[in-house]
């Protein structure tokens, strides 16, 4: 996710109508859609795993394996080291493009997905990559030609998302401080404090769904989608049909 302004305003026909009802801020994110490749690889480990046929390529294979980490890096971590890199032995006759060989890796490297580079040549010949993604919708291997890595680079759209808040407590703008900081995780720490304890069916109803908005942000759908039930349970909002579509449209691929 990146960010690309942010502004504290009332939402247009959800202004605050009395002193104790909640009012409406909007924030403006860049959020990570699939690369062109088809893949979602925001939010999941990665392995680039590397396969050299001659000892005179391994070198060159290596560099390259290397190269493509880093760019997936810089792409989903903001720079840091957490691409992991690989070599496997080479094996005649072997099918490195099984399903069967790219899911031994994902339980051997316990990573979410698999880049397996096969066939890089300093000679300028092109290898092949398959990519295997364990938590992926399609169970298959996908073939891609070794020469690039911008087809598995993220695509961003922007969105604006929409939380409620009660300025008269020191506890909903506890989380509305880590809301301002992109500290996602330690205001759903409050609202979930909120949600099991206040009295308040309407604050509890406005906490769950604020949970529901910053869990998909997080790229948690399943999650985005039991505690929006939670907020309809309770005291429906007059923004979670838009919601739930948005999340069930991410689910989708669309």
């Amino acid at each position: 996710m990146k960010r690309i302004s942010i502004w504290l305003a009332i939402f247009l026909g959800l202004a605050l109508l009395t002193s104790c009802g909640p009012t409406v801020y909007v924030m403006d994110l860049q959020m990570r859609r699939p690369s062109s490749s088809g893949y979602e690889l925001g939010g999941k480990s990665l392995g680039v795993v590397y396969v050299c046929p001659t000892a005179a390529d391994t070198s060159y294979a290596k560099s390259f394996a290397e190269s493509f980490a880093h760019t997936l890096d810089e792409d989903y971590f903001g720079g840091e080291s957490r691409v992991d890199i690989y070599t496997l032995p080479y094996v005649s006759g072997a099918d490195y493009s099984s399903r069967d060989t790219l899911v031994n890796l994902v339980m051997d490297t316990e990573k979410d997905v698999i880049f397996l580079f096969d066939g890089l040549s300093r000679t300028g010949k092109d290898g092949k990559l398959y990519v295997y993604d364990s938590c992926g919708k399609e169970d298959a291997v996908n073939t891609f030609s070794a020469t690039a890595t911008e087809p598995f680079l993220s695509n961003w759209a922007e969105e604006a998302f929409f939380f409620y808040n009660f300025d008269s407590s020191s506890q909903w703008n506890k989380a509305h401080n880590s809301l301002e900081d992109f500290k996602w995780r330690s205001a759903m720490d409050v609202w979930m404090e909120i949600a099991e304890k206040n009295s308040s069916a309407t604050q509890k109803s406005c906490a769950a769904f604020n949970i529901a908005s910053a869990s998909y942000i997080l790229g948690d759908l399943d999650l985005a989608l039991r505690w929006l039930d939670m907020s309809d349970k309770l005291e429906k909002r007059e923004l979670s049909d838009n919601l739930r579509i948005r999340i069930q449209n991410r689910k989708e691929g669309k």
